[in-house]
């Protein structure tokens, strides 16, 4: 009696199996069509690396490093203050650039004695080498659907000081790591 109750579980986990098996294959097809579907829609990626040729994230972000850029479309919130963001600058050059978000849109961005202001505060940026000073920064106030970005080695970056604020449809994207070469990852925050 027991053999028998014993060969229908058996026959009953085997039809379980095979189902979740065809089950397995149509889910791993369906993930493979979105995949090949997001990556036919313009440049279609939502994770990429992203070369940064030059020294204008220094210490962050060493020169020649690739970083891991994940795509403001996973995101349901903006980019923030202190967010290493990749963006097309509004000067025309169709570089893609790395940089740090400092101004928001409304902020009157500015420098005093070397220290960017935020509406005439202080920013805290310890992000920053001691003893990096900003300067040709003059007093902005960041339209409405903009950001405002700076490198962290100041003295060498084109930034915002540069080309001015960056629309926000220009973002694309946020940094999240260092991933190569390896002896540089490290998580970006």
């Amino acid at each position: 009696m027991f053999e028998n109750v014993d060969a229908a579980l058996q026959k009953r986990e085997a039809e379980a199996f095979k189902m979740s098996s065809t089950r397995r294959l149509a889910l791993s097809a369906g993930v493979i069509a979105v995949s090949l579907s997001l990556a036919a829609a313009g440049r279609g990626m939502v994770v990429e690396p992203v070369l940064v040729p030059t020294q204008s994230m220094v210490p962050t972000i060493p020169a020649g490093v690739r970083v891991l850029v994940v795509s403001n479309s996973l995101f349901r919130d903006q980019p923030a203050r202190g967010d290493i963001v990749t963006f097309v600058p509004p000067d025309g050059s169709g570089k893609r650039l790395v940089k740090r978000v400092i101004g928001l849109e409304g902020e009157s961005i500015g420098v005093r004695d070397g220290v960017v202001t935020i509406d005439g505060e202080p920013l805290s940026e310890p992000w920053l080498k001691a003893g990096v000073v900003t300067t040709q920064l003059i007093e902005t106030v960041v339209p409405d659907g903009h950001y405002f970005v700076l490198g962290d080695s100041r003295d060498v970056s084109i930034d915002s000081r540069s080309f001015g604020p960056v629309p926000i449809e220009q973002v694309s994207g946020r940094a999240g790591g260092v991933i190569a070469p390896m002896r540089h990852a490290s998580r970006l925050s």
